[in-house]
């Protein structure tokens, strides 16, 4: 090598270096505070109960409800992890072997796929970045799963991401999506439950099972399987699951319930606590309505109103 050749090569590394710290610092420039995570506070629905403290409708702009990791069924955060970053515990908010696999199925498949986000860089894409598609935004994201690693455990980035991830339906975390889906509380979800559940986040409309229940199924069936691979589960616990049957319509919604006294019960919270307060609010609201004794009305009313219209008729 010639010493001209050389002095070109050391310029070119030079600029590729002071180009390169250059592009990051104005990246880094540009990322959030992560501590913001912290003091996050996502729109809640509003509540409102009977006499006997069950739900009678919600006042919300998105359907959401937030709760501990400790509420959340182990099986239900195992089936996300699965389905959606079966390393999550093992890498540092980026994973290159993830970014491989998902390579390695695009070239073969001779498309994109499979996405390679981790659970930490959709939290970040989710709460702190713009929907656009492009590179800087991609980096940019990579950077901010990186910095909330080294700020937050790994719990409390899951129990984030459970809070925060869309599910299709309106739903925004695990509460929502298990009372939009199934019509109970997280809780009481079963393991096919849980399962369906995983398979939406990818295809929220795709495999949603009251349009598509064979596409819902087969997801399932998929998320089960990855699973008892990652050694979540029994064969046994698996078959049973997936001979469950998937949800083929919605559960009766709660808001159309005494839909006079609900209307009537937002006017004045609107107007003593504000409409913001009570759209985003998260607050719980205990009413005097009972509602078996307003259900048993509004039949006997409808009744009477049929008997009315046929004797008019018949005149």
């Amino acid at each position: 090598m010639t010493r001209s050749s050389f002095y070109k090569l050391v310029f070119l590394a030079a600029l590729a270096i002071f180009g390169g710290s250059y592009v990051l610092r104005r990246l880094l420039m540009g990322l959030p505070d992560i501590q913001a995570l912290e003091d996050y506070q996502p729109a809640l629905s509003t509540r409102v109960y009977d006499v006997h403290g069950d739900e009678v409708a919600d006042f919300s702009i998105e359907k959401r409800s937030v709760l501990p990791l400790s509420k959340i069924p182990v099986d239900l955060q195992n089936a996300v992890i699965a389905e959606e970053d079966d390393q999550f515990f093992q890498h540092w908010g980026i994973s290159p072997r993830g970014i491989l696999r998902s390579l390695l199925r695009d070239v073969i498949a001779r498309r994109r796929v499979q996405g390679a986000s981790t659970i930490t860089q959709q939290l970040a894409r989710q709460i702190f970045l713009k929907p656009e598609k492009t590179i800087s935004r991609k980096i940019r994201e990579q950077l901010l799963a990186i910095e909330i690693e080294r700020n937050f455990s790994k719990p409390e980035i899951l129990q984030y991401y459970l809070n925060q991830v869309y599910f299709g339906e309106g739903a925004y975390g695990v509460q929502a999506a298990a009372r939009v889906y199934f019509g109970k509380s997280v809780q009481e979800l079963s393991l096919a439950d849980c399962a369906l559940l995983a398979g939406l986040i990818r295809a929220p409309r795709g495999n949603n099972p009251f349009t598509h229940p064979d596409r819902a199924k087969k997801r399932r069936t998929i998320v089960l399987q990855r699973m008892l691979d990652e050694g979540m589960l029994s064969q046994k616990e698996r078959d049973y699951a997936d001979a469950q049957p998937i949800p083929a319509v919605k559960p009766i919604g709660q808001d159309t319930q005494a839909p006079y006294f609900v209307e009537h019960v937002r006017r004045k919270l609107e107007q003593r606590y504000g409409t913001s307060t009570v759209w985003r609010g998260g607050l719980k609201i205990y009413t005097t309505l009972d509602l078996p004794l307003q259900k048993a009305a509004e039949e006997a009313m409808e009744k009477g109103l049929s008997e009315f219209d046929a004797k008019a008729l018949a005149e």
